[in-house]
Parts: structure tokens; sequence; C-alpha cells
């Protein structure tokens, strides 16, 4: 009897073993120093990560309000075009969007313009409020 010889796996080509180590190791090291000196350069300018923030806060109070009264108007606008009806359901929708955009949109700009502490009121504790100050 021979002995059989061991399987080893088959070679992979080279154009499928994708990039050597060396490529890979120094653009990954070039990324992140290129990422530093952005972060360096935005500090030194003053650019601030929390106006950031805001901005984006902002975009989203008033992209919820928009979209609250374009799903009110497509709602309606759909029930008026199998009812077969002139706008009138357009409009009571749109005005219902428009309604709850609003609250929606104050809802939110107050939550964004309270100050934020860290201890609880008792109103949103659930507990009654002692009328007595302390």
């Amino acid at each position: 009897m021979t002995d059989p010889k061991p399987r080893t796996p088959p070679e992979i080509p080279e154009s499928l073993r994708g990039p050597a180590p060396e490529i890979r190791g120094p653009l990954s090291d070039a990324l992140r120093r290129r990422l530093e000196r952005d972060r360096r350069q935005a500090a030194a300018r003053g650019v601030d990560n929390a106006l950031w923030q805001q901005l984006m806060s902002l975009a989203v109070v008033g992209s919820n309000f928009a979209f609250s009264v374009l799903g009110g108007a497509l709602i309606g606008f759909g029930i008026d075009w199998l009812a077969g009806t002139g706008p009138l359901f357009l409009l009571i929708f749109a005005g219902v969007g428009l309604i709850s955009g609003g609250w929606g949109f104050i809802r939110q700009a107050n939550a964004m313009t309270k100050p934020k502490t860290g201890k609880p009121k008792a109103a949103d504790t659930g507990k009654p409020q002692d009328p007595t100050p302390p």
C-alpha cells in the first residue's frame, strides 16, 4: 500500500488575493493621519460640532412639520380620488396635518429649549408636588 499524498488547498490566483499587506497598512495609516489633521484644522478654525448637532435637530423639526402636512394632504387626495369628490378631504386632511405638524413642532421646540437638568420634575415622575416650599 502506498501512503496517500496529503491534500493541500489550491493556490489562490494573485488577482483574487486583494492588496498586499504593505499596501493595506500605509493606506489605513494615511487615512488615520488625514482624519486627525482634519480634526485639528476644524478645531483651529473654531468649528463646533455642537452647532452642527443643533442645526440637524432644527432640520428634523422642520422636516417633521413638512411631512405631517404633506402626509395629510396625500391621504386626503387619495380619499378624494377614491370617492370621486372635490378637494373636500384634501383640505380636511391637510388641515389635520397642519395642526398635527404645528403641535409636534411646538412640542419639539419646547423640548429643545428646555434646560437639561439631572433632576426630574415631580410631574415627570408621577408623584404629587408638595405645595409648601422647602
